[in-house]
């Protein structure tokens, strides 16, 4: 008798292996939960785009894209928001703290992770 290991299905069984946020709608509550942490003045850098958390970030904070694995260090961030598309998240600072995992049903769709200080 043979047995095989199945994946589990639904959005958890999806995640790495399907688009789940084409968009990158999580980068919204990215930004509230940051509205909620981040102090007066703060550097917030998104991977790819910023477009979809603009319209929820605080005025006071100061918000950021960047596209290459090192621009965070270069745009001088105080946080990362690395969407899960194309596994990017696991490429681009990966030994930075992670602050917080915007998930769904179990399945990661972006991080925020501290940018190291020079």
């Amino acid at each position: 008798m043979s047995t095989t290991t199945r994946s589990p299905g639904g959005t958890a069984g999806a995640a790495r292996d399907f688009e789940l946020d084409y968009w990158v709608t999580s980068y919204a509550e990215a930004m509230r939960l940051l509205n909620r942490s981040l102090p007066p003045g703060s550097t917030v850098a998104f991977w790819g785009t910023s477009g979809t958390a603009l319209p929820y970030a605080r005025e006071d904070l100061i918000v950021r894209s960047f596209s290459l694995p090192d621009d965070p260090i270069t745009v001088s961030s105080d946080v990362v928001v690395i969407s899960t598309r194309a596994n990017a998240d696991l490429g681009i600072l990966p030994d930075a703290p992670l602050l917080a995992e915007i998930t769904v049903d179990g399945a990661p769709l972006a991080v925020i992770r501290r940018v190291p200080k020079p």
